[in-house]
């Protein structure tokens, strides 16, 4: 069973409307009040950022994977080549950060300290029971 995203793809979808107002009030009140030597880069460089911003938030969507397998999560990011495995008998505790929307955090802490966060992921309460259901359920 895939973990998703798509809530907090459609919240960053919301918020970008807004982020893009933000620079452009920005860019106003550097036109009219920092020093015209400076004004060019300061726009450049908030654009950029803007659009890194952006760009990040698509792609940790799109590339960061979470998958319930029947003996383990496994967790991976394409683009950075990563993938581990947690079992789910090495599960210690789930700790759920829910957030004012459909999508939360979850923080796995394994039997050997190790510290796994799982962030903007949709339904954590039900990925929490889900674990915990898989966790009884093999010991």
């Amino acid at each position: 069973m895939p973990i998703t995203r798509h809530f907090h793809l459609r919240y960053m979808t919301k918020l970008t409307p807004l982020l893009v107002l933000l620079y452009i009030a920005q860019i106003w009140l550097y036109k009219h009040f920092a020093p015209t030597h400076l004004t060019n880069d300061l726009t450049l460089v908030l654009g950029i950022g803007l659009a890194l911003i952006i760009l990040c938030y698509h792609s940790y969507d799109q590339h960061h994977k979470i998958i319930c397998h029947n003996n383990y999560i496994e967790i991976s990011f394409d683009l950075l080549g990563i993938k581990e495995e947690i079992l789910y008998t090495e599960i210690a505790s789930v700790k759920i950060k829910q957030n004012n929307h459909d999508f939360g955090n979850l923080t796995i802490t394994g039997r050997n300290n190790g510290v796994y966060r799982l962030y903007h992921i949709d339904n954590p309460a039900g990925v929490a029971t889900l674990i915990a259901a898989k966790k009884l359920k093999l010991s």
